[in-house]
């Protein structure tokens, strides 16, 4: 069951976990990739896609990582800050690139061997969402 917080505008649940959890979180939408296992460790992460975001609404991205003796299903996840600074857009035919880099350019993370995505689509009008494509994820190197 949804009930609105007038604080945020955004639809929030009555019992909230934090998208930050390992297991769970309370927003309504979004997209989880799984998990990917590499080769060779990295230390940083290039998340990419096109999105369309109406006025109104969101886009959160998350990441979590882990060594190959780690469960990555017990990791929480990590909030990302968007690189790109995109508009709003009324238009549903306008889609543009969002960028996230988790670690920096150079990637500045602890060296890992798995990681996994978290796409969160927040609205505060339910006629309106914001919508992806072309999701692409780039593990930088050690």
């Amino acid at each position: 069951r949804q009930d609105s917080i007038a604080s945020t505008g955004f639809n929030a649940p009555i019992t909230y976990v934090d998208e930050t959890s390992a297991r769970g979180g309370s927003a309504a939408t979004k997209h989880i990739t799984k998990a990917v296992t590499l080769i060779s460790p990295a230390v940083g992460l290039k998340i990419a896609f096109a999105a369309h975001r109406p006025p109104g609404c969101d886009l959160q991205v998350y990441f979590r990582t882990a060594t190959a003796d780690q469960n990555i299903e017990d990791q929480g996840y990590t909030l990302t800050p968007e690189v790109t600074n995109n508009p709003t857009d009324e238009n549903v035919l306008i889609f543009r690139d969002y960028k996230f880099l988790p670690g920096g350019d150079g990637g500045q993370l602890a060296e890992f061997t798995k990681f996994q995505v978290k796409i969160v689509m927040r609205s505060t009008n339910k006629a309106k969402q914001p919508f992806i494509k072309d999701l692409r994820v780039i593990a930088l190197s050690v």
